[in-house]
């Protein structure tokens, strides 16, 4: 029995997996089966309810192209591996107000489950229209940074799964509040 191993989207939603490439690749690794030979489509719906891995048997009976004769069948084992999404429930700013002058910063504090090392980005964007940049990348789920921007900033984190499915965006602004003064 041959088995073969499929990372697949995220658990807890219906995952529908395509299964004419395997049946084609199943039915290519016949000796006596032409590369020219058509595959038969067919697809199974799964709907996981928790992370886990399943398998699938499968049997798949080919057709000897030059004579019509079948070909002993032979069995596969598919394996799904289903990952739970990665979340990021908490990102917060510290302070969440800036005054300046003089130089302020705030951090940035978050905690992320089921996401990947160094798989979180925490992208910046200034409201008063100056542009978006990255504040921080290759970030680990929990972790902070200092930051000091110039102006009132719009702070967005996400992070990717095992099966490299990004998080939902969160947010986080740091407000900049800039104070006048007189020159003597």
């Amino acid at each position: 029995m041959k088995q073969k191993i499929v990372k697949i989207l995220s658990g807890k939603e219906a995952v529908s997996i395509v299964i004419v490439a395997i049946i084609a690749l199943f039915l290519f690794s016949f000796r006596r089966v032409p590369a020219a030979s058509t595959a038969i489509p067919g697809s199974i719906d799964v709907t996981p309810s928790v992370a886990n891995t399943y398998s699938i048997p499968l049997t798949v009976q080919g057709i000897d192209a030059s004579t019509g004769n079948s070909v002993n069948s032979q069995a596969l084992t598919l394996t799904l591996q289903v990952f739970d999404p990665a979340a990021c429930p908490t990102f917060s700013a510290n302070p969440p107000q800036l005054l300046i002058p003089p130089p302020a910063s705030s951090t940035l504090s978050w905690n992320c489950t089921n996401a990947v090392p160094a798989s979180c980005v925490i992208m910046g964007s200034k409201t008063d229209g100056s542009g978006a940049f990255v504040a921080a990348q290759n970030q680990n789920p929990s972790g902070q940074i200092q930051v000091s921007p110039g102006a009132t900033t719009v702070y967005t984190l996400t992070c990717q799964n095992f099966a490299g499915q990004t998080s939902v965006p969160v947010q986080t602004t740091v407000k900049v509040i800039t104070l006048g003064y007189i020159e003597k």
